[in-house]
């Protein structure tokens, strides 16, 4: 897969990942949430992951 393919799939996962969180952290605000299952925890654990993944495509594009 070529870099650009790399890093816009990457984008992509990103955007979803935020999305997901947004939702989670609104649930969670609302009180649909009794019990924090660690869903937050996971989201940012992993956009911490593909954000780290960017970074490093763009040091090596560069």
């Amino acid at each position: 897969m070529g870099i650009f393919r790399r890093v816009a799939k990457l984008i992509r996962t990103q955007n979803e990942l935020e999305d997901r969180l947004l939702l989670h952290d609104a649930r969670h605000c609302f009180g649909d949430y009794e019990i924090d299952d660690g869903t937050g925890l996971e989201l940012r654990s992993r956009m911490r992951e593909v954000g780290k993944e960017l970074r490093m495509l763009g040091e090596f594009s560069s």
